[in-house]
């Protein structure tokens, strides 16, 4: 039985990572991801437009940026697990290896 494409690619380059959608299930993924997080930006645009002491409006800041950083984290370990993932650092070893053979090729 054939593995079923995954939907996102992750480019690993040491501790940073790119993740992309790689077909339209991934770009569907990430449209319902982002609609999920209309909901908590209206919620607090809502909270923040109204009269608030200095106190309430740095409780709602606060809970605002645990909020994102949370479905931040969720969101890119979500996809990481759905995703083909590319080490640039052994594709970078692999290209100098095959290089060095070539040259050594010529002589």
């Amino acid at each position: 039985m054939a593995e079923e494409e995954k939907p996102f690619i992750c480019f690993k380059n040491g501790w940073n990572m790119k993740i992309e959608p790689r077909n339209r299930k991934g770009w569907l993924y990430l449209s319902l991801w982002m609609l999920a997080l209309l909901p908590i930006v209206f919620t607090f645009t809502w909270l923040m437009n109204r009269e608030l002491s200095t106190a309430q409006s740095a409780a709602f800041i606060t809970g605002f940026t645990l909020v994102m950083i949370g479905w931040g984290f969720a969101m890119s370990r979500w996809m990481k697990v759905r995703s083909e993932v590319i080490d640039m650092n052994l594709m970078i070893d692999f290209m100098r290896e095959r290089e060095a053979q070539k040259k050594r090729g010529r002589r």
